[in-house]
């Protein structure tokens, strides 16, 4: 059976802005990202590991310097495993048509570790082999995890994240909320957030007509995450208001640039299931 919200959201016109390294370009990419530069080491450097995973270690590669920076994580609860050699099994909601897209990315700064994988299309989990992992000595609150789906909203196609679990065997992970990293591109001054969700009245205009416009009831206005200083290229990470209403929210961030004192605002959309 289909999800009604995910399926909802095949009906609304929407931009899903996402931060994210690349572009529109590279939404629909195969398996591996071709833009890891190749490590020396054989065994661990970024490579194709199955028909649907490429993981490994990549040479640096340049910071951008963007403001915001990327998106690094969107899970409920935070990712929770031990460094064993037992596969980790990430799992979202069902009923998602098309492929899914992964991501895993070490949140250390000197740490150029990535994951990409594409399970089979009508899944809705992953079993994820944990010895490069175990071998690189990445604790679960080092690791950063996605997962998205390409839509196709108002002519373009766009990254939408899903609400993705990570855990290892019997492990239960912590209680369910969003928890979103950030990786800024250059050192911030401020940061702050707000949170939109698609109204209801929409609902019914977007299943009538494929130009409706598309209406935001503001759930949370723009706060400060209370810091004075972010430092480029360190994991911050956001945990997002506990969400009672299912649907599409938009998470609206906007930053100061320490230097200059510039601001820079991104949206990042992602999909909320109640169980």
């Amino acid at each position: 059976m289909k999800n009604p919200v995910i399926d909802f959201s095949r009906h609304l016109c929407i931009i899903a802005c996402a931060l994210a390294v690349g572009g529109t370009a590279a939404l629909a990419q195969g398996v591996c990202d071709p833009s890891k530069p190749t490590a020396s080491n054989p065994w661990e450097r970024y490579q194709q590991r199955d028909s649907s995973r490429c993981e490994g270690v990549y040479g640096q590669q340049p910071v951008s310097g963007d403001i915001l920076g990327e998106i690094a994580s969107f899970t409920l609860g935070k990712p929770l495993y031990q460094l064993e050699l037992k596969p980790l099994t990430l799992a979202w909601p069902t009923g998602v048509e098309g492929p899914v897209y992964l991501r895993a990315v070490s949140l250390e700064e000197d740490v150029f570790y990535q994951m990409d994988a594409m399970p089979p299309v009508g899944t809705s989990s992953f079993e994820w082999p944990s010895d490069l992992l175990v071998h690189r000595g990445i604790e679960s609150h080092e690791l950063g995890v996605r997962a998205w789906v390409v839509e196709r909203l108002l002519a373009h196609p766009e990254r939408l994240h899903l609400p993705i679990t990570v855990r290892q065997g019997a492990l239960v992970p912590e209680a369910q909320r969003h928890w979103l990293i950030i990786v800024p591109g250059a050192p911030l001054s401020k940061l702050e957030v707000g949170l939109d969700r698609l109204s209801a009245a929409d609902e019914v205009a977007a299943e009538q007509s494929e130009e409706a416009k598309v209406q935001l009831e503001e759930v949370k206005s723009y706060r400060s995450l209370g810091q004075s200083h972010y430092a480029a290229r360190r994991a911050v990470q956001i945990a997002l208001p506990v969400l009672a209403k299912p649907g599409t929210y938009r998470l609206r961030l906007r930053a100061e640039r320490d230097r200059d004192r510039e601001l820079d605002t991104e949206s990042f959309w992602f999909m909320h299931v109640v169980p």
